[in-house]
């Protein structure tokens, strides 16, 4: 009886050898698989700190009307990003306009999504290419000499909203 119990014990220690060492192998290789990836962007508290990070000035404004709060980043020698908001940022119900300035508009577009509407803005000499819906504005871009601006908002705008943004910001 004594061997049988001797037996079973060692079998019930090198079962569980094994289990817990095949358990932390899992763990240890689904932790290996799993990639993150940095956040480029860097909170900057003025224009003239994004510039410094970027490499390059924007013009933007304090604010936009209906859109009070903003928010100020920087990719190193890449974009300037300016996010208008309303509401607060960890709420669902936050709406937002962003404004960027790269070198490209590939690196800096941030709206990838598909808008039965295209057009132009000509504003003050800037001719700005538009995708939208119902008669409002979704995203548009234009280039200035090498300078490259995009605005795109969570929810369309009208023309003549984006239009004075171009003004302030071309």
């Amino acid at each position: 009886m004594k061997k049988i119990s001797a037996l079973l014990l060692c079998f019930v220690m090198i079962f569980s050898l094994f289990a817990c060492a095949e358990g932390g192998q899992t763990q240890n290789s689904s932790a290996e698989n799993q990639t993150n990836i940095a956040n480029p962007f860097i909170d900057c508290k003025t224009l003239d700190e994004a510039a410094g990070i970027a490499g390059f000035a924007i013009t933007a404004p304090d604010s936009l009307s209906g859109y009070p709060e903003r928010v100020i980043q920087a990719v190193k020698d890449s974009m300037i990003q300016v996010i208008y908001y309303a509401g607060s940022l960890d709420s669902d119900n936050v709406r937002k306009v962003y404004i960027r300035k790269g070198a490209s508009f590939e690196d800096i577009f941030g709206d990838y999504n598909d808008y039965p509407e295209k057009g132009d803005l000509n504003v003050n000499g800037v001719k700005a290419s538009f995708n939208g819906s119902g008669g409002k504005v979704s995203n548009v871009k234009w280039q200035i000499g090498n300078d490259c601006f995009v605005i795109y908002s969570d929810e369309p705008l009208e023309k003549e909203f984006v239009s004075g943004i171009i003004e302030k910001t071309a």
